[in-house]
């Protein structure tokens, strides 16, 4: 049976500040030269990675939907083409990502025009 106790110094919604700054280093040097990743980070650096595309595919399909204002879209849209094609990272870690995303996005993705 799991404890009903809270963990020490933890809340739900709260990350705590050490944790966060190993992810950014992790994000911050991968976005670099994913390479030079340890095998711990390299796990953050695909995590933290999947999380985005999957929120960047939530607003994709929310503005296929017109729940969006398409000035919202087009700074979206401009952050996702510019991170897609100018990271060396998010371009290395695409082809594990793309498989698990809905076409119509990928399909979006890959059309982003060079940086």
């Amino acid at each position: 049976m799991r404890s009903q106790r809270p963990i020490k110094g933890f809340r739900p919604g709260k990350e705590p500040a050490h944790l966060k700054k190993r992810r950014a280093k992790a994000r911050l040097r991968g976005d670099a030269d994913l390479a030079g990743l340890s095998e711990l980070e390299s796990y953050q650096f695909l995590a933290y990675y999947r999380a985005y595309w999957l929120h960047f595919q939530n607003v994709f399909f929310q503005q296929n939907l017109g729940v969006l204002e398409s000035g919202v879209w087009d700074t979206y849209a401009r952050i996702l083409c510019t991170d897609y094609r100018g990271l060396p990272g998010v371009r290395a870690t695409w082809p594990d990502h793309a498989p698990v995303l809905e076409p119509d996005f990928v399909g979006f993705v890959e059309s982003c025009p060079p940086a």
